[in-house]
This record gives structure tokens, C-alpha cells and sequence, in this order.
């Protein structure tokens, strides 16, 4: 009776992957068309990428809840390790841009009229405050799929269950 919700779920599997693959892709395609044509040696474009990305970030973070909530419920364990990894490197990755972010921003900032750094500084902060959380987000989901994935079943285990699943089906 336990494993009820997850054979209920089997079906919608693929849609709710696909859903969180929308969640997380279209975002970041809106984002990387903003970001061109690129000048990566001027720290003015890359505080504004940056700034940009920032402001994106809310949707790819519902769409990897989306994705690691739908692997566990489905029990897809070799797809929850995998999403793991990729929220490891999500973490080096958000955890980078939160220390550099304020280092551009204050090279950027050199570049603006006086009446435009309080405006800026607003837009710092902000920025600053979007990576932050979204690396404490990171960091929660990342424990949290360690945390399911070690309590999975060993494979040994899985294949048996898988096995006694179509047993059952049949």
C-alpha cells in the first residue's frame, strides 16, 4: 500500500520531467538571449548578466524542486543521483557568483555618475540577495536529495522490487 502514490504517479513520470525541463530551460534561454553580444573583459556586462540571471532564477528553482520531488516520488533513483550531481555543481557555481558578483559590481560602479550609484547600489544589494538565497536553495535540495538517495535501496534491492512490481502488473 505505500508504494500506491508512487505507481499512481508512473504514468504522469514523463510530463512532470518534461514540465520542469520547461521550468528550468525556458528561463534560461530568455536569459542567454539578453546576454549577447558578449563582453566578458568589461565588468559593466558582466555585472549585468549577472544582475539579469539573478532575476531569473525563481522559475529553474521551482523546475529542479519539480525534478528532484518527481524522482523521489517515482522512485527514479539513478535520475535523483544524478540531479544531486548537478545540484553539487549548482552550488560551486552560485557559490562563484556570489563572490565575485559584488566584485564586478564595485568595478562597474567606478564607471557611473554619482546622482546613478544610489539607484546602482539598490541593484547590488538586490542582486547580491537573489544569489545568496538562491545558493541557500541549492544547498537545501542538495542535502535533501543526498539525504533520499542514500536512503534509497541498494540496487541489489531495486531490481528485486523492480521485478516484484511486474509480477504484480501482470
Amino acid at each position: 500500500m505505500a508504494d500506491q502514490p508512487a505507481s499512481r504517479l508512473e504514468g504522469m513520470r514523463a510530463a512532470l520531467y518534461f514540465l520542469a525541463l520547461l521550468l528550468i530551460g525556458v528561463p534560461l534561454l530568455d536569459w542567454g538571449r539578453g546576454i549577447f553580444p558578449s563582453a566578458i573583459g568589461e565588468s559593466t556586462w558582466r555585472f549585468a548578466v549577472t544582475q539579469l540571471l539573478s532575476n531569473f532564477l525563481v522559475t529553474p528553482a521551482v523546475g529542479l524542486a519539480v525534478a528532484v520531488g518527481t524522482a523521489r516520488v517515482t522512485e527514479d533513483w539513478r535520475t535523483l543521483a544524478g540531479l544531486r550531481y548537478l545540484l553539487w555543481l549548482l552550488c560551486i557555481f552560485f557559490g562563484t557568483l556570489t563572490i565575485l558578483f559584488p566584485f564586478d559590481a564595485l568595478q562597474a560602479r567606478v564607471t557611473l555618475r554619482p546622482a546613478a550609484r544610489a539607484v546602482f547600489n539598490i541593484g547590488m544589494a538586490s542582486g547580491v540577495m537573489h544569489l545568496v538565497l538562491m545558493l541557500i536553495y541549492v544547498l537545501v535540495l542538495t542535502r535533501a536529495a543526498n539525504v533520499m538517495v542514500r536512503g534509497a535501496p541498494r540496487f541489489a534491492d531495486r531490481k528485486a522490487t523492480a521485478k516484484q512490481k511486474l509480477v504484480e502488473r501482470t
